[in-house]
């Protein structure tokens, strides 16, 4: 059995973080970095607390406590030797359910003329079945119109029918043999309404992936053993984990309430607002 020259004062969680409000659009903020060290110089007899920086004793086994300085961790992240908690990983997967969010609400429009509206229409064909942005080249004619060009004239009829078929309630227009206009409808406030239901919807299902990551991290810190990381220090590093999460998930309701308001316009946007409060 091993004893550590090194009392729990000496050994200290360097901990720095920046965590700043994100803004809406915003995925990316800064990474959280927790190190366990054992310091090169004397060791430290004061805990120092400084901006961004907090000390915290790491907690010793019997297993530290025989032969003095025969046992230390080595992780090269930490530097000097130790155990290193960093939030690049779970940032990245909160970050790629914002993106995700971005993306389906991207596909919810109101009365306004996108291509994304019809990023996900299927197109069957004698060849097999493609997006429809392989056989077509969709662009904005006007605020309420979009127009899709068919290189091949033998696939605008298959181009028409899988627009019809994809429950977006458009009705495309032959224009010319390789052209289909598709006109825009005005939207109602029944469309409008359904429209910010499900934008509601999706940034509720966004936000349950960034909590069902955050349940996957806290529950690894827990794991860690005794020797590694005194129970204090998890619970700061439970801390840390919150303030990431809290982060994301402020960015999903800060892009659904911009969302809605989009879908709602001016004129039932106050309405649906105050009925939604």
């Amino acid at each position: 059995m091993l004893r550590s020259i090194y009392s729990p004062a000496t050994l200290r969680t360097a901990f720095r973080h920046r965590l700043p409000s994100a803004a809406p659009g915003c995925t990316t903020p800064a990474t959280a970095i927790v190190a366990l060290q054992r310091p090169a110089a004397a060791p430290a007899t004061t805990t120092q607390v400084a901006l961004g920086v907090r000390s915290y004793a790491k907690k010793t086994g019997k297993a530290d406590n025989k032969k003095g300085g025969s046992k230390q961790q080595t992780n090269d992240a930490a530097g000097a030797g130790g155990w290193e908690w960093t939030s690049d990983k779970l940032e990245a997967k909160m970050a790629n359910a914002v993106e995700h969010l971005k993306k389906d609400f991207a596909h919810i429009n109101v009365g306004k003329a996108s291509p994304a509206l019809l990023d996900r229409v299927l197109v069957k064909t004698p060849t097999g079945t493609h997006p429809l942005d392989v056989v077509a080249q969709i662009t904005i004619k006007d605020p309420h119109t979009l127009m899709a060009i068919v290189p091949e004239q033998d696939n605008l009829k298959h181009v028409e029918s899988a627009i019809r078929a994809a429950n977006l309630n458009l009705n495309p227009l032959v224009e010319n043999k390789n052209t289909l206009k598709i006109p825009i409808p005005k939207p109602s406030q029944d469309t409008r309404a359904a429209a910010a239901k499900r934008v509601q919807q999706s940034a509720e299902q966004h936000k349950a992936l960034i909590r069902n990551a955050r349940h996957d991290e806290l529950v690894a810190i827990k794991k860690m053993k005794a020797t590694d990381l005194s129970t204090d220090d998890k619970k700061a590093l439970n801390v840390e984990v919150e303030k990431v999460t809290k982060t994301f998930i402020d960015q999903c309701d800060a892009l659904a309430k911009v969302k809605t308001k989009e879908v709602m316009g001016t004129r039932f946007g106050k309405v649906y607002q105050a009925e939604h409060d």
